[in-house]
Formats: structure tokens, C-alpha cells, sequence
């Protein structure tokens, strides 16, 4: 029922449950298990960061065939934000589209499915997506918890994404000579090394002039010098690189490499995560695809996410990996809002998707 999905929503959005507040990532899950709290579950911790898995039977073979997945973390807000209102067909609150209004209608989807198949199907619950879900998704896989298919809620329209990007952060450091600031002949500026670096690299990665599936690279946060009056010996800047499956890791820090101007330049890597891809003609993928069209009428779109997701990880792990969620706008800022109308069907697809399997 929509009264019972736009509730669980509102239940959910109503716990802070940021980074900064441990207590809160324990009482969202707990509020979440206890809508299915007639399936068995399993509790994870890595490093503080707790998760759940939740299913109907345990695999034989050691593998899920289903897995559903929803994050119960989210960013700070307002204390506003977290009294989720009702606008129209507008679900407005921390965390209504980014994701605890898709994971309420996963919750939902499973609770009215899983005494019904007879495959073993799970619903993963995480608490640290916001920051990279390698305490969550990925330590749950290194414990063991595989699928043949994963489907994440990040939102999408009700389009499935299966490709997304994948991420290679560098930290970029030039070396110099200190001298004091009124005899820089005496010394090498390492923030000027730096400056001709990134004009290196800018030349690699142009800035697409609109969306485009492209390698790109954003210079997020740039350091260097003690003070005003001191010609700087260090400087760096940090790479966020997205890279589109064609380009690897590997390929790019070379192309890097041979683009610098000096060659004492360091680069450091400091994350280095795969991209995503499911095949449009995997089995699982086309029933997701023929439930749409059965729910909502219309042929199934698919979309390129530039952003990274927690599919990213059961890719790396062999399994078909999807991200499909409802519609709505603002993640992260101080309006979000996912529209009801879209959130009740997506919970009837899922529930169209995994009932014939």
C-alpha cells in the first residue's frame, strides 16, 4: 500500500543517520529490520561501520541468486530535513531520493516476496555508501555474501543503469627549493611547478562543453607554502579522475606520466576503483526490463551513470550488477524530494521482477 511505503519513507528519513552519529547508523537499521523481522538476517561491523543481510533461505551454493541493496546512511542536513514533509507528489527530506525512500520500497518488495520464491533472495543493508561502501558492500562480499544479480536503489529515473564509471583519485606533488619570498632567485616555487602540471593535465582531460561519456578529471583540493613571505619547497593537488571502461587505470597514470613537465613530479594513488558494466542481454536484465514495461507501460530505458556506485563492487565480484531507482531531484542539498507516484512504482516492479523468477 502507498500509505505503508510513504510511512516507512518518513520512518526512516527521520533518523540522522550520518557518519558523525554512530547510535543513529545502529537505530536505522534496527527501525528497517523490524519491518521484516520474520526473516533471518545476519549482522556485519568493519571498522564501526555496521550492515545487515536479511533473507529468505540461505544458498546452497554459497551464492544468492537475488540481492537487493539499499544505504541507510546519508548526509548532514538540516534539523528540518530529517521531518519528512508531503508536497504534491513530492516526498521532501534528507534522504528521500539518495536513498532511504527506494530502500523502504525495497524493504517492502522483499517482505511481500520472500516467503513466495523458492530461490534464495537478500536484502543488503548499509550504513557507510556516503563514504565509499567499503565497510559495507565490500566488506559483506569479502565475508563471503555473493549473488548472480545485485540491484542497487540509487535513483534513476525507473531507467536502469548498467554502466558506470570508474573512479582513479591521484594526489599530484611537485618538489621546489625554499628562499625567502623577496630573493626568489634563491629558490624553486613548487606552487609554479604545479600551476604548469595542471595545464599538463587539463590538455589530457579538455572539460566536455555538455554530458558526455567521457574521462574526465576534476582538480578537487589544491595545497602548498607555509607563508606569504617563503618561496614554497611543496605543492599539491588531488585528481578525480571518472573514467569511462575503455580507459583503464593503468592506461591513464601512463598517460599522465608521459604528459608532465618535470620529471621529479610524484603521483600518488589514492583510490582506484573499477567501472561497472551488465550486459543489456543478460537474462536477469531483460526480466527487469519486461517488468517495467508490465508495470509502467512503457519500454525500458537505460541510462550511464558518471557517479560511482556500490554496484561497482559485485561487478569486480563476477555478478550482474544494476542500479534502478525512482525519480526526484536535490541529493545533498537542501531540497531533496523523490515523487511518491514513481516511488509506489518502482516498488510494483520489483515485486513484478522477482515473483516469476
Amino acid at each position: 500500500m502507498k500509505d505503508d511505503l510513504i510511512s516507512l519513507s518518513k520512518a526512516l528519513i527521520a533518523i540522522p543517520s550520518t557518519k558523525e552519529s554512530p547510535d543513529q547508523l545502529e537505530a536505522v537499521l534496527k527501525a528497517a529490520q523490524s519491518v521484516v523481522s520474520e526473516f533471518p538476517f545476519k549482522r556485519f561491523v568493519c571498522d564501526g561501520n555496521p550492515s545487515l543481510l536479511i533473507y529468505n533461505k540461505w544458498p546452497e551454493n554459497g551464492k544468492f541468486h537475488i540481492l537487493l541493496n539499499g544505504h541507510l546512511d546519508v548526509v548532514p542536513g538540516k534539523p528540518e530535513q530529517f521531518a519528512a514533509t508531503v508536497e504534491g507528489d513530492k516526498l521532501i527530506g534528507r534522504g528521500a531520493i539518495d536513498m532511504k525512500a527506494a530502500t523502504a520500497a525495497e524493504i517492502l518488495a522483499f517482505k511481500e516476496t520472500a516467503a513466495k520464491v523458492d530461490y534464495p533472495l537478500a536484502l543488503q543493508l548499509v550504513t557507510d555508501e556516503e563514504i565509499g561502501g567499503k565497510k559495507g558492500v565490500k566488506y559483506q562480499i569479502s565475508q563471503g555474501i555473493l549473488t548472480d544479480f545485485y540491484l542497487c536503489g540509487e535513483y534513476s529515473d525507473l531507467e536502469i543503469c548498467c554502466e558506470t564509471k570508474g573512479v582513479l583519485w591521484i594526489k599530484m606533488t611537485t618538489k621546489g627549493k625554499r628562499a625567502h619570498g623577496a630573493y626568489v632567485w634563491n629558490g624553486v616555487n613548487a606552487i609554479t611547478k604545479l600551476a604548469k602540471e595542471i595545464q599538463s593535465v587539463s590538455k589530457i582531460f579538455p572539460v566536455p562543453a555538455k554530458t558526455a561519456w567521457k574521462t574526465t578529471c576534476n582538480f578537487g583540493v589544491i595545497s602548498g607554502g607555509n607563508t606569504v613571505n617563503q618561496v614554497p619547497d611543496e605543492a599539491s593537488v588531488t585528481l578525480d579522475i571518472r573514467h569511462v571502461p575503455e580507459d583503464s587505470s593503468s592506461q591513464l597514470l601512463s598517460k599522465i606520466k608521459s604528459g608532465l613537465t618535470y620529471p621529479d613530479t610524484q603521483l600518488e594513488i589514492m583510490e582506484d576503483e573499477p567501472c561497472n558494466h551488465a550486459d543489456k542481454n543478460d537474462p536477469l536484465v531483460k526480466q527487469l526490463a519486461a517488468s517495467i514495461k508490465q508495470v509502467a507501460g512503457e519500454n525500458a530505458k537505460y541510462v550511464k551513470f558518471h557517479g560511482a556506485s556500490d554496484a561497482r563492487y559485485y561487478s569486480a565480484a563476477g555478478s550482474t550488477a544494476v542500479d534502478i531507482g525512482p525519480t526526484g531531484e536535490g541529493l545533498h542539498s537542501d531540497y531533496e524530494w523523490c515523487s511518491i507516484k514513481s516511488l509506489q512504482t518502482y516498488k510494483d516492479i520489483l515485486v513484478k521482477f522477482l515473483l516469476p523468477l
